[in-house]
């Protein structure tokens, strides 16, 4: 399946670059009835574990949650840093990563922050040969301008590996509208600056999911299907049990990672999802 062509322009004039999922023909529709029920479908095999809040836990509401104060979780490898140390390797997503992953995917949407970007950022293209501190350094500035005008953001990410690609993460993320963040390309590229990183061709992309990125923000049945093909994408890269285990039907080799290989925002973390009384549902 290929992601929907009618894209929203994030900046003003011209059109996204198409990140490489959105050719994928391998990725695949998956019928989504509701939003806290991500990858179950009748017809194909699910991408990812169903997940859904237990029948009479807390609902968290319509509010959405404050934007967390994201935290330094990466230290040059020179220095060691207890989650980028030089011998923490590996080479797939685990069982449980897979399972936290989709979980925060389908918290935000209860939030009512709806994951409506899928960006790519190929960090060695760039020039760099520290992923991990790039991916922290570019979601801490692109929060903290985000929360300067007053912004809230959600995100899920997974760092790859591989030939011809190098270093690179994928991020699904939550933000407004264009309209109401006209600088949002400026800011974009403040936080690849931060992260040391140089604007050019090729290096970052991204679409909306869904049909359009307001599209995306409204919600809907285009936006649940596709939703579950890019969070299918991202978990690609999980290792042979987790595969089996959690009934995955694509897999890809996500390559030798050295740091942390995933995680979420705060905001959509286990804690979050924890104090608003809503956990997957066993299966």
């Amino acid at each position: 399946m290929k992601l929907d062509q009618n894209r929203h322009e994030e900046t003003t004039g011209h059109r996204p670059q198409v990140i490489e999922a959105a050719n994928d023909t391998a990725l695949s529709p998956v019928c989504l009835p509701e939003p806290s029920i991500l990858y179950k479908s009748a017809r194909h095999k699910p991408h990812c574990p169903p997940i859904s809040p237990p029948a009479g836990s807390a609902s968290p509401g319509g509010s959405a949650a404050p934007v967390p104060t994201p935290r330094h979780a990466f230290e040059p490898l020179t220095r060691g840093g207890a989650r980028n140390r030089a011998d923490r390797r590996s080479d797939a997503l685990r069982t449980d990563q897979v399972q936290a992953l989709m979980a925060a995917v389908a918290f935000a949407e209860t939030l009512g922050l709806p994951l409506s970007r899928f960006t790519t950022i190929h960090w060695e293209r760039a020039g760099l040969r520290d992923g991990a501190r790039a991916t922290t350094a570019f979601k801490k500035e692109l929060t903290r301008l985000a929360a300067r005008r007053g912004y809230t953001l959600a995100f899920v990410w997974v760092r790859e590996n591989g030939p011809g690609k190098g270093d690179h993460v994928h991020i699904l993320w939550h933000g407004p509208a264009p309209e109401d963040w006209p600088d949002l390309e400026s800011c974009l590229r403040r936080a690849m600056k931060a992260a040391g990183a140089a604007n050019i061709n090729g290096v970052r992309r991204t679409l909306s999911v869904g049909r359009s990125l307001r599209a995306a923000l409204a919600g809907g049945a285009d936006y649940l299907a596709n939703l579950g093909a890019v969070s299918g994408y991202m978990v690609k890269g999980a290792s042979p049990e987790a595969m089996r285990t959690l009934g995955l039907d694509r897999s890809e080799p996500g390559g030798v990672v050295i740091g942390k290989r995933c995680g979420v925002s705060e905001n959509i973390g286990e804690t979050a999802r924890t104090r608003a009384g809503w956990i997957p549902a066993p299966e």
